[in-house]
């Protein structure tokens, strides 16, 4: 709210919208209604993305078996935790800020028509 409250000071009359980065079956199930009001309290569109390959849960999953593999065929003998960690967030560049780039690239690639 603040963010569009300093829009608003400075003039800003380019578009504005909210993103949420949607995590699956591991998100608060608050996340999306707490972003449906603040979308409609600001009038802003809300963009919802996520992974197309899953969440967060499919993420760790995934990275379970993959570590089980490189195991089996002992192309590795050190196991990467599967989950996030406060030293691998992978969680926050794969599930969101990749997500929320594409989404922001694909919507204004053409940036200068905005200025």
């Amino acid at each position: 709210m603040a963010t569009f409250e300093y829009l608003d000071r400075i003039g800003h009359s380019g578009p504005r919208l909210l993103i949420h980065a949607d995590l699956g079956s591991v998100e608060w199930a608050g996340s999306l209604p707490t972003c449906k009001q603040l979308s409609d309290r600001l009038g802003a569109e809300l963009i919802v993305v996520h992974r197309n390959q899953g969440g967060l849960m499919d993420r760790w999953e995934s990275r379970l078996r993959s570590n089980v593999a490189r195991y089996e065929n002992l192309s590795t003998v050190t196991l990467v935790p599967c989950w996030s960690t406060p030293t691998m967030r992978f969680c926050t560049s794969e599930l969101k800020t990749s997500k929320i780039h594409a989404e922001l690239k694909r919507r204004f690639s053409d940036c200068r028509s905005l200025m």
